[in-house]
């Protein structure tokens, strides 16, 4: 399944710099598209920073559907 829920890096500065389509509980939904394979995927920004405890600033987190649930196929 990894193949067919390829996805592009977008750097955090890109994303942050995107309209929010969402807002979760720690984090913005800047992206939700397809890949070249129409896989759905979902680009989410944390808001969550180094003095609120996390690793680092800005912690991009990437979803596949897989199955009909949203998965976690990235964070960097």
């Amino acid at each position: 399944m990894a193949g067919k829920c390829s996805y592009t890096r977008y750097e955090s500065n890109y994303l942050l710099g995107r309209k929010t389509l969402s807002v979760g509980q720690t984090d913005d939904l800047k992206i939700e598209t397809t890949n070249a394979n129409g896989v759905p995927l979902r680009y989410w920004v944390s808001r969550v920073g180094r003095d609120d405890g996390a690793e680092k600033d800005n912690l991009v987190t990437v979803e596949c559907l897989i199955e009909g649930r949203w998965r976690q196929l990235a964070t960097y």
